[in-house]
């Protein structure tokens, strides 16, 4: 049920990108409810996969690099979901999508060795807290990359004089 979860979270930021791709492609990107939905379906996915993880081992699901890696990309859609429509920055969740299916991905693929060697760790409530915020915090550095690269992309396209959508 874990890989099913991630699949289908991982399957709805493929598709989110596949359709940005092909509207951005097109030269006629328009603000489109779609981007925001499909990231959201992927972060119900998420959710109920970390939720399910940590009712499994009995604690915040960030004992190794596998899981480390789901919370991260969680809290980066989470992030997004948060300013992306408070600021109509529908375009954010473009850039945000390939840097959240490249990590999903390889948490797919660590999913696959991890098998064989689960391990339980003894629960320390602060230490949790503590680990939690800081990939928490991680996530939000991505998301500030991310919309740096967005300034950086716009920048080249107001000194070329070629805007595009």
């Amino acid at each position: 049920m874990d890989r099913l979860l991630l699949s289908l979270s991982t399957f709805c930021f493929l598709l989110g990108l596949l359709r940005t791709a092909q509207v951005v492609q097109s030269g006629q990107y328009r603000h489109s409810r779609f981007n925001l939905v499909i990231m959201a379906l992927g972060f119900a996915f998420q959710t109920l996969f970390l939720v399910k993880r940590g009712g499994e081992i009995g604690h915040c699901p960030i004992t190794n690099l596998f899981e480390l890696l789901v919370f991260l990309s969680w809290s980066m859609v989470l992030l997004y979901l948060l300013i992306g429509p408070a600021y109509r920055l529908s375009l954010l969740g473009a850039f945000t999508e390939p840097l959240v299916l490249l990590i999903q991905g390889g948490a797919l693929i660590w999913m696959r060795t991890l098998d064989a060697h689960r391990s339980v760790l003894p629960a320390n409530p602060w230490l949790e807290v503590h680990v939690a915020l800081s990939v928490m915090a991680y996530g939000a550095f991505g998301m500030a990359a991310v919309a740096g690269v967005m300034v950086l992309a716009q920048e080249r396209q107001l000194k070329t004089r070629q805007l595009k959508p």
